[in-house]
């Protein structure tokens, strides 16, 4: 099956045949996902929330933890109802976890999401069991992002891409690839962001949101973190230690800390081979 000039694996294309039974016009549809968001998360999230309003489905986002501020730009007026996410879940007919399938990665959420017991559908590319509720699965640890998932879902149900659902989409792919920089890129996810591009994403716009403001808290959080930076090319480490109190020192968030371990990671690249940076 291909749509939009990108194939759709079989087993994908039933899946997502699946989960669109569910989601059906008139029902109150709780989207959520884990704790500390990231662009795949909340892209994931806001590209689906635009695709089932389309079609009179009721959505809402409600996650554990606040939306990142840098992403605040892709939420719709209203979608967001995180501040009452205990009370979204236990009204929804639908909830639909994106990113995870676990349900210790909802945090707080956890024990409304078990014990609602509506159908709970789970569009995820991560490898794991799972400890949802049972419900429609979208599953694919192939898969570069979830929002290439929601992508393929929106496909192979015939669902049309707003230019909205297609920016959110865009973030989540670029994001979880590290603008197209990790081993995860693939051909696929290329061509997917190429249909996206001409929905009328610009990429330009959403790397300067993404990538390219931040607030003071972030730049000082990252200079402090920066003075700790060890080498040691002798056997192959490098790192950087995060104190305990400087999120809260510097009014920033966990979200702050995206991309940090790529510093010690180039620095590694060039004296030694470096590894994961220890966060203390």
């Amino acid at each position: 099956m291909s749509v939009n000039g990108v194939p759709i694996p079989p087993e994908r294309a039933k899946a997502a045949a699946e989960v669109g039974a569910t989601l059906t016009p008139g029902r109150r549809v709780v989207l959520t996902t884990h704790v500390n968001a990231d662009g795949d998360g909340v892209g994931s999230e806001v590209g689906l929330w635009y695709l089932l309003r389309a079609r009179g489905v009721k959505p809402v986002i409600a996650n554990p933890t606040p939306v990142p501020e840098r992403f605040h730009f892709l939420l719709p007026d209203g979608a967001d109802t995180s501040g009452g996410a205990v009370k979204q879940l236990e009204r929804a007919d639908v909830i639909v976890v994106l990113d995870i399938s676990d349900l210790g990665r909802l945090g707080d959420l956890a024990h409304a999401v078990r014990t609602r017991g509506v159908p709970v559908v789970c569009i995820d590319h991560h490898v794991s069991k799972g400890s949802l509720p049972p419900g429609p699965r979208l599953l694919a640890p192939e898969a570069t992002a979830t929002a290439e998932l929601v992508f393929d879902l929106a496909s192979a149900l015939d669902w049309p891409l707003s230019p909205e659902a297609a920016r959110a989409l865009y973030v989540g792919i670029l994001t979880d690839t590290g603008g197209f920089r990790f081993s995860n890129t693939s051909a696929r996810a290329l061509r997917i962001a190429g249909a996206l591009l001409e929905r009328g994403v610009d990429p330009e716009s959403i790397y300067e949101r993404v990538y390219a403001s931040a607030p003071e808290g972030r730049v000082r959080l990252l200079a402090e973190v920066l003075e700790t930076l060890v080498v040691e090319p002798e056997v192959g480490l490098a790192w950087v230690t995060v104190p305990p109190d400087a999120l809260d020192r510097h009014g920033a968030t966990a979200d702050d800390l995206d991309g940090i371990v790529e510093f010690p990671r180039s620095c590694g690249s060039r004296c030694c081979s470096a590894r994961s940076p220890t966060a203390g």
